[in-house]
């Protein structure tokens, strides 16, 4: 029984083998194209993390904004109101308020600096990203 299986084994090794070269070229087509996709996959979601990421600067820097004009708006209505009250009178209530306007104002530039800088950093890292791939360069602006 052996004998009749190693025969047939010689006769159809040769065809095996080829079947198998075709296979394995077949594959590895399918490989670069596979990797070629994931690359650009990889590219496309790199982007996304950056633009969510800016999406969240561009948040920061809204936030910066309204904290901001806060202590304006708070300023305006004591100046508007100025005439109902001596300064001299209210200076205990007064200077706490002011201390923290100050502060807000402090954290509102902080925060409008911080989300600019990190804004400009993210467009560079895109424009990074959109000079390796030519797809890229039609996608994103």
């Amino acid at each position: 029984m052996d004998c009749g299986q190693s025969t047939v084994d010689k006769e159809t090794s040769p065809l095996l083998f080829l079947l198998s070269l075709v296979r394995i070229r077949a594959i590895r087509g399918r490989y670069k194209e596979i990797m070629e996709q994931k690359s650009k996959d990889f590219l496309i979601d790199q982007i996304q993390l950056i633009l969510s990421e800016k999406r969240t600067s561009l948040s920061v820097f809204r936030t910066g904004i309204a904290v901001l004009s806060l202590p304006l708006s708070v300023l305006t209505i004591l100046i508007a109101t100025s005439r109902f009250y001596n300064i001299f009178q209210i200076l205990s209530l007064f200077i706490p308020l002011l201390a923290l306007c100050v502060g807000l104002v402090v954290l509102g530039i902080y925060l409008i600096l911080k989300s600019t800088r990190n804004i400009k950093r993210y467009d560079t890292m895109i424009k990074k990203l959109r000079q390796q791939d030519s797809m890229l360069k039609e996608i994103v602006e």
